[in-house]
């Protein structure tokens, strides 16, 4: 669907971007493996079933033969965890209690399963973090869609460029209207005049 188009490619995007970004006066050797975690509330490979991996992880690699492990890409999907609640707790994985824990992280309805490992050091951390976002979460949300509709922003101007659709601007105009940005910022980045930005905020 529209919704999950490109998501793979996103992926390896803001994974390299991670990467990249640490001390340029570091030695190639220096650099540390950076993990980009995707949490899809939704199913990328494949239905949802009972026997199914929910975590898939991504190096470079082909096959046995390994390029690099210091970039790595991991996709959990929600949906399919459910399948663990009624796990022992002593019967999951690390990963698995993570899954769970993000998951269902202030869920009334299953707090008892996540408190069951909770207040373990390892999870003290991530507590207060999720607290945290959850707190300031319009914030986190707006920041996040900006970021985002940037990226998208920058793909819809690509395809009017290559296909010649105004389309992909128009609509990335909208989006960007929609999550507050300054008229101004929206018609250097499209291309669009003031007067069609106008028309669309008042549509």
């Amino acid at each position: 669907t529209n919704q999950h188009e490109n998501l793979c490619i996103r992926s390896v995007h803001y994974a390299s971007k991670l990467f990249v970004s640490q001390e340029s006066t570091l030695k190639y050797s220096d650099l540390k493996q950076t993990f980009q975690i995707i949490l899809c509330d939704f199913s990328v490979f494949g239905g949802i079933k009972e026997d199914e991996k929910f975590i898939h992880r991504f190096t470079f690699s082909d096959g046995d033969l390994q390029l690099t492990d210091k970039i790595i890409i991991v996709f959990v999907e929600l949906p399919k965890i459910k399948k663990l609640i009624n796990t022992p707790t002593d019967k999951l994985s690390s990963e698995e209690k993570w899954a769970l824990y993000i998951e269902f992280f202030g869920n009334k309805d299953f707090y008892g399963k996540v408190s069951e490992f909770e207040n373990k050091e390892e999870f003290k951390m991530a507590k207060e973090i999720l607290s945290n976002i959850s707190q300031n979460e319009e914030e986190r949300f707006r920041y996040l869609s900006r970021l985002k509709f940037q990226t998208d922003l920058t793909h819809n101007q690509a395809v009017a460029r290559d296909e010649g659709k105004a389309e992909g601007l128009l609509e990335a105009a909208k989006n960007l209207l929609r999550f507050g940005v300054d008229k101004s910022i929206i018609a250097q980045s499209t291309g669009l005049s003031a007067e069609d930005i106008e028309k669309l905020s008042l549509a």
